[in-house]
């Protein structure tokens, strides 16, 4: 009689994951006593279409791509925040990876389907792509707006930042986002 594996891991996964919508989410990383954010949305500036929270997140835990682009400021920043420390001769893969097993920061991500809140999106076509990237982008911000700036990951800097005029539509659903989300830490 084989002993069954103690220590198996099984993946579960809801296709939600996979399904590309216009979403903005927040991802929380409690480092010890300290807990900082980092603000995203799925539209594309380079192609026309959303992503999937799936890849989204897939492109935050990149290790291969910690240089450039919005994808890497979450890891860049744990390891600028001395959170996650590199060993002489260790990869950015091994270090992250050690990190998280450790817990060294816990991440959790909560995602808003921007598709929800505004029925007028709802009937934007696919040629619309970018007036919906812009309307996230907006709420993006909204967000950002709402959060303690000295415990955010994003870089407030980064190219037409500040140019985004958030309307009142999208301050109604970022403040709707933020409600929804200090609740959430509120309960767990």
């Amino acid at each position: 009689m084989i002993d069954p594996i103690k220590n198996k891991l099984q993946l579960n996964y809801d296709s939600e994951w996979f399904t590309s919508r216009y979403y903005v989410y927040i991802i929380k990383i409690a480092v010890g006593n300290n807990t900082y954010y980092y603000v995203g949305q799925t539209g594309d500036r380079h192609f026309v279409a959303a992503r999937s929270p799936f890849y989204r997140l897939w492109g935050h835990f990149n290790p291969y791509n910690l240089k450039k682009g919005t994808d890497s400021q979450l890891m860049s920043n744990l390891f600028k925040r001395n959170v996650f420390r590199k060993k002489d001769g260790d990869s950015n893969r091994l270090t992250i990876d050690r990190a998280l097993a450790k817990k060294d920061a816990v991440i959790t991500a909560q995602f808003y389907p921007i598709y929800d809140f505004e029925d007028n999106f709802k009937q934007l076509s696919k040629k619309n792509h970018k007036n919906k990237r812009v309307f996230v982008e907006q709420i993006e911000k909204g967000v950002m707006e709402g959060l303690d700036a000295t415990f955010l990951f994003n870089d407030l800097t980064k190219k037409g930042f500040d140019k985004i005029i958030v309307s009142d539509e999208a301050r109604r659903i970022s403040k709707t986002i933020l409600e929804d989300f200090k609740n959430e830490r509120l309960t767990s």
